[in-house]
């Protein structure tokens, strides 16, 4: 089993040929901004992901998405999360994604506990939904963080899913990803490539989720 960390890391874009000043130029106050961007920025981990050495990636054609446990303060973050993540799924057309109305009502008559706010369902109940649906996988995850937070004078978004994929046939995990995101200006002082909602940080990280399992 292989389990990495990698995400790439973003350029901050310092020392672009135009619009230079020389740093005696620059205020304690404006240094002061730019180092906390920096530290911001830094502070934003890529996905920790782990895949199944064995397994082929392309066998997972027909596969569902159950709601996710909800861990945050926000009480609709989990239908938020798994929304943008079916969007993306969509969009990557490697996968065909069962529709999420048809996958609850079944799911209401397979597992135990509740269903619309995730819940700790036995593995063999998953497995029993998945086979019924005629599934290859099932996606369940946890949102951990999902919160806008201060930092200095302004808001930022900060969402943290954790998402997996379960083999119908096995119960094994495919594979899972641990993401945290926090938004903000990606080049600090002058707000290039800012991500001020939580609504457009839910859809970059699940977009880098889909990315990241790729076929």
């Amino acid at each position: 089993m292989v389990l990495t960390g990698c995400w790439p890391g973003k350029d901050l874009g310092f020392g672009s040929e135009r619009g230079t000043t020389p740093l005696k130029d620059i205020g304690f106050s404006t240094i002061g901004l730019i180092v906390c961007g920096v530290l911001w920025t830094a502070g934003c981990g890529g996905p920790r992901t782990f895949v199944h050495p064995d397994v082929d990636l392309s066998y997972y054609e027909q596969i569902g998405v159950l709601p996710f446990k909800n861990l945050t303060n926000d009480r609709l973050a989990g239908e938020k999360v798994v929304n943008a993540l079916i969007t993306e799924l969509l969009v990557e057309e490697e996968y065909h994604v069962v529709e999420p109305g048809q996958l609850r009502r079944m799911a209401r008559e397979i597992l135990d506990g509740p269903i619309d706010s995730g819940g700790e369902w036995k593995l063999e109940k998953i497995q029993e939904l998945g086979k019924a649906a005629g599934l290859q996988g099932v996606i369940t995850g946890t949102v951990r963080e999902y919160e806008m937070i201060r930092i200095g004078q302004n808001q930022y978004p900060l969402v943290t899913v954790d998402v997996e994929l379960i083999d119908m046939e096995t119960g094994q995990v495919v594979w899972m990803i641990s993401h945290t995101e926090k938004g903000g200006p990606n080049l600090p002082v002058i707000s290039v490539g800012e991500t001020y909602t939580l609504g457009e940080l839910t859809q970059e990280v699940c977009e880098k989720i889909v990315d990241r399992i790729g076929h």
